[in-house]
């Protein structure tokens, strides 16, 4: 399985397809790989990224220092109130501080609906949320290759669309979301991220882990 980085669909997909990767030879350069995400293909991410490991170098990067510094801040936490600066933009004009948030991000989401059944605020945040820590870590680990070209308005935007596609349009619901509602048991096979450590000094160890979607508590065994 590979995992496949499609970076203005927001699909994060595990292929199982049999094609060789190739001679290290045969394959592009980051910069030619990354080109070719831009332009709406899926790479597997070692490809995006040339084979190279995560490396925090911002001089290396097309990222102002300022930024890297802003985006090194940013946590699961955070990352729901954090507004993301405007650079180039197709969805977004007019702001106030030059920056858009969840606010804006649901604003532009209901404008462009029609007639579907809008989300709520609450929805967008929550999606917002991990969509820009997801988006951060990106730029943060391989700033060479995607730094300023991730976390950026059109893609957050384009990304919390295909989660309205698929969850709201297409009924399809996480893990943790089937959990939370009930519908699945809690020892299905997942591979879940710690989002956050909330408890270290003492037993059990609590954690908050996710799927990328939702979130859930949880503390390791002794």
């Amino acid at each position: 399985p590979q995992l496949l980085f499609c970076p203005d669909s927001g699909k994060a997909l595990h292929s199982s397809f049999s094609q060789g990767m190739g001679s290290p030879a045969d394959q592009p350069s980051p910069p030619l790989a990354f080109s070719r995400l831009m332009q709406g293909g899926c790479l597997p991410l070692k490809e995006a990224v040339g084979g190279s490991v995560p490396f925090e170098d911002p001089t290396n990067g097309d990222i102002a220092i300022e930024d890297y510094r802003e985006i090194r801040e940013i946590t699961s936490q955070t990352a729901a109130a954090f507004r993301v600066r405007i650079r180039r933009t197709q969805f977004f004009n007019g702001s106030v501080d030059d920056r858009v948030g969840a606010a804006e991000m649901h604003r532009a989401l209901v404008n462009n609906l029609h007639r579907d059944t809008p989300p709520s605020l609450d929805w967008v945040r929550g999606h917002f949320r991990w969509v820009v820590w997801k988006l951060a870590a990106m730029e943060r680990a391989f700033p060479a290759i995607f730094g300023g070209k991730c976390l950026t308005p059109d893609k957050v935007y384009l990304q919390i669309v295909n989660r309205y596609d698929k969850e709201v349009r297409g009924s399809k619901r996480s893990v943790l979301t089937k959990i939370q509602e009930k519908d699945e048991q809690n020892t299905a096979y997942m591979i879940l991220c710690v989002s956050q450590v909330v408890q270290c000094d003492s037993k059990p160890v609590r954690l908050l882990l996710t799927d990328g979607w939702r979130e859930a508590d949880a503390s390791l065994d002794d």
